[in-house]
């Protein structure tokens, strides 16, 4: 059941990046590169995944195991966060990247 929700959750960073170079286009007003709205949309994946990691960190640290019984070590949630927040990263950078590229 929880494989359904994949697409959606590797679609809210793309839409991350993607809203926060719209924001930073509109309160600049003047168009922005592919490197610097890559940058932008990154920054708002890796912040974005970064505080929402936070609680499933906190749940790990209490011993509630966030993921079930499979990834029930602490050290296996890391992982699992830090993989989680360096594709968070790319993905926005990705929506960034294609908002500058199609929106100019």
């Amino acid at each position: 059941m929880p494989i359904m929700f994949v697409p959606v959750i590797c679609l809210l960073p793309v839409l991350a990046g993607a809203l926060a170079v719209i924001v930073f286009e509109k309160l600049r007003k003047a168009p922005l590169g592919i490197k610097r709205g890559a940058l932008i949309g990154a920054l708002a994946g890796f912040f974005g995944s970064f505080v929402s990691s936070v609680p499933i960190i906190a749940l790990a640290i209490l011993n509630m195991n966030p993921f079930g019984e499979t990834l029930s070590s602490t050290l296996m949630v890391a992982l699992v966060l830090f993989i989680t927040i360096g594709l968070d990263t790319m993905l926005a950078a990705i929506g960034g990247v294609l908002v500058v590229k199609f929106a100019s």
